[in-house]
Protein backbone atom coordinates (compact mmCIF):
# COMPACT_ATOMS: atom_id res chain seq x y z
CA UNK A 1 0.00 0.00 0.00
CA UNK A 2 1.50 3.66 -1.20
CA UNK A 3 1.70 5.55 2.19
CA UNK A 4 1.57 9.64 2.18
CA UNK A 5 3.43 11.08 5.04
CA UNK A 6 2.23 15.07 5.10
CA UNK A 7 5.21 16.51 6.54
CA UNK A 8 4.80 20.55 5.85
CA UNK A 9 3.70 22.28 8.57
CA UNK A 10 4.88 25.50 10.06
CA UNK A 11 4.69 24.28 13.64
CA UNK A 12 2.83 27.13 15.17
CA UNK A 13 0.97 26.13 17.92
CA UNK A 14 4.23 24.60 19.47
CA UNK A 15 6.17 27.00 18.05
CA UNK A 16 9.03 24.88 16.47
CA UNK A 17 8.64 24.49 12.67
CA UNK A 18 11.08 20.75 13.25
CA UNK A 19 8.30 19.12 15.53
CA UNK A 20 8.69 16.45 14.07
CA UNK A 21 12.37 16.02 14.75
CA UNK A 22 11.41 16.35 18.77
CA UNK A 23 12.96 12.96 20.10
CA UNK A 24 11.56 10.65 22.07
CA UNK A 25 13.48 7.77 23.24
CA UNK A 26 16.40 9.11 21.58
CA UNK A 27 14.32 8.85 17.84
CA UNK A 28 12.53 11.37 16.34
CA UNK A 29 9.26 11.48 15.94
CA UNK A 30 9.60 10.87 11.63
CA UNK A 31 12.05 8.31 12.18
CA UNK A 32 9.83 6.03 14.58
CA UNK A 33 6.65 6.63 12.37
CA UNK A 34 8.81 6.01 9.28
CA UNK A 35 10.14 2.88 11.22
CA UNK A 36 6.90 1.66 12.02
CA UNK A 37 5.90 2.21 7.85
CA UNK A 38 8.56 0.29 6.45
CA UNK A 39 8.60 -2.71 8.67
CA UNK A 40 4.81 -3.15 7.60
CA UNK A 41 6.17 -2.78 3.97
CA UNK A 42 4.49 0.43 2.91
CA UNK A 43 5.60 2.11 -0.09
CA UNK A 44 6.36 5.44 1.67
CA UNK A 45 6.07 9.27 0.12
CA UNK A 46 6.37 12.12 1.99
CA UNK A 47 5.33 15.66 0.90
CA UNK A 48 7.37 18.54 2.37
CA UNK A 49 7.64 22.53 1.25
CA UNK A 50 9.52 25.25 1.68
CA UNK A 51 9.10 25.08 5.37
CA UNK A 52 10.36 21.72 5.88
CA UNK A 53 13.27 21.65 3.39
CA UNK A 54 15.56 20.56 6.53
CA UNK A 55 14.16 17.23 6.08
CA UNK A 56 15.92 16.80 2.92
CA UNK A 57 18.94 15.86 5.00
CA UNK A 58 17.20 13.15 6.16
CA UNK A 59 15.13 11.52 4.19
CA UNK A 60 17.09 10.09 1.10
CA UNK A 61 15.84 7.05 1.02
CA UNK A 62 12.09 8.38 0.34
CA UNK A 63 9.72 9.33 -2.62
CA UNK A 64 9.58 13.25 -1.43
CA UNK A 65 6.77 15.28 -3.30
CA UNK A 66 7.38 19.12 -2.94
CA UNK A 67 4.06 21.35 -1.79
CA UNK A 68 2.94 24.37 -1.87
CA UNK A 69 2.20 24.65 2.04
CA UNK A 70 -1.07 24.28 1.53
CA UNK A 71 -2.69 21.20 2.52
CA UNK A 72 -5.74 20.67 0.50
CA UNK A 73 -3.87 21.40 -2.59
CA UNK A 74 -0.66 19.48 -1.34
CA UNK A 75 -2.81 16.75 -0.63
CA UNK A 76 -5.15 16.28 -3.99
CA UNK A 77 -1.49 16.72 -5.85
CA UNK A 78 0.32 14.12 -4.09
CA UNK A 79 -2.45 11.44 -4.66
CA UNK A 80 -2.60 12.13 -8.36
CA UNK A 81 0.99 11.08 -8.30
CA UNK A 82 0.00 7.56 -6.50
CA UNK A 83 -2.29 4.07 -6.67
CA UNK A 84 -4.79 4.14 -4.63
CA UNK A 85 -5.60 3.22 -2.27
CA UNK A 86 -3.17 5.89 0.20
CA UNK A 87 -2.95 5.94 3.49
CA UNK A 88 -2.21 9.04 4.50
CA UNK A 89 -0.31 10.70 7.84
CA UNK A 90 0.89 13.45 9.90
CA UNK A 91 4.62 13.69 10.50
CA UNK A 92 3.98 14.89 14.02
CA UNK A 93 2.41 12.10 15.61
CA UNK A 94 3.25 8.92 17.81
CA UNK A 95 1.75 5.63 18.08
CA UNK A 96 2.55 2.17 18.12
CA UNK A 97 2.66 0.00 15.05
CA UNK A 98 -0.70 -2.36 16.31
CA UNK A 99 -2.99 1.31 15.90
CA UNK A 100 -1.85 1.04 12.05
CA UNK A 101 -1.90 -2.70 11.52
CA UNK A 102 -5.71 -2.33 13.06
CA UNK A 103 -7.20 0.44 11.13
CA UNK A 104 -5.95 -1.08 7.74
CA UNK A 105 -8.03 -4.41 8.96
CA UNK A 106 -10.71 -2.35 9.82
CA UNK A 107 -11.02 -1.05 6.83
CA UNK A 108 -10.57 -4.23 4.16
CA UNK A 109 -14.60 -4.16 3.59
CA UNK A 110 -14.37 -0.87 2.90
CA UNK A 111 -13.45 0.17 -0.25
CA UNK A 112 -14.91 3.63 -1.62
CA UNK A 113 -14.72 7.33 -0.57
CA UNK A 114 -12.22 7.57 2.47
CA UNK A 115 -11.82 6.32 5.35
CA UNK A 116 -10.73 8.71 8.68
CA UNK A 117 -9.44 6.70 12.05
CA UNK A 118 -10.62 8.15 15.31
CA UNK A 119 -8.48 7.91 18.26
CA UNK A 120 -9.68 8.29 21.39
CA UNK A 121 -12.63 9.85 19.68
CA UNK A 122 -10.88 12.72 18.02
CA UNK A 123 -9.55 12.73 14.08
CA UNK A 124 -6.16 11.59 14.02
CA UNK A 125 -5.11 13.10 10.60
CA UNK A 126 -4.44 9.26 9.84
CA UNK A 127 -7.12 8.84 6.67
CA UNK A 128 -7.03 5.95 3.59
CA UNK A 129 -8.24 7.24 0.50
CA UNK A 130 -10.09 4.77 -1.89
CA UNK A 131 -11.65 7.79 -3.96
CA UNK A 132 -8.98 10.62 -5.44
CA UNK A 133 -10.57 14.29 -4.20
CA UNK A 134 -11.86 15.93 -6.91
CA UNK A 135 -15.06 18.25 -6.83
CA UNK A 136 -17.72 15.89 -5.80
CA UNK A 137 -18.51 14.91 -2.47
CA UNK A 138 -17.14 11.97 -1.47
CA UNK A 139 -18.40 9.84 1.33
CA UNK A 140 -16.11 9.00 4.25
CA UNK A 141 -16.60 6.39 7.04
CA UNK A 142 -14.78 7.33 10.15
CA UNK A 143 -13.45 4.37 12.40
CA UNK A 144 -13.09 4.87 16.18
CA UNK A 145 -10.62 2.79 18.48
CA UNK A 146 -8.94 3.83 21.63
CA UNK A 147 -5.14 3.89 22.28
CA UNK A 148 -3.33 5.01 25.17
CA UNK A 149 -0.05 5.26 22.75
CA UNK A 150 -1.30 7.42 20.81
CA UNK A 151 -0.12 11.26 20.59
CA UNK A 152 -1.15 14.09 18.12
CA UNK A 153 1.51 16.70 18.63
CA UNK A 154 0.44 20.35 18.51
CA UNK A 155 1.32 21.77 21.62
CA UNK A 156 3.79 21.22 23.66
CA UNK A 157 1.67 19.79 26.74
CA UNK A 158 0.82 17.00 24.03
CA UNK A 159 4.85 16.10 23.62
CA UNK A 160 5.09 16.32 27.22
CA UNK A 161 2.53 13.52 27.20
CA UNK A 162 4.17 11.63 25.30
CA UNK A 163 8.03 11.80 26.54
CA UNK A 164 5.81 10.59 29.68
CA UNK A 165 4.04 7.76 28.24
CA UNK A 166 6.97 6.26 26.60
CA UNK A 167 9.23 6.77 29.08
CA UNK A 168 7.11 4.32 31.08
CA UNK A 169 6.89 1.99 28.42
CA UNK A 170 10.60 1.19 29.10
Amino acid sequence: MNVLVMAGGKGSRINNKRKMLLKIDNRTLIERSLEILHNLKMNIHICINDNTDFLLDILHNYNIIRGTGDYIRDLKKSLDTMDLPVLVMPADIIYSSNIIEEFIVSTNKISQGIVNLKVNGKLSGISIFYKRPDNEVIKFKDISILSESFFNINYPKDYNNAVKFYSRQL
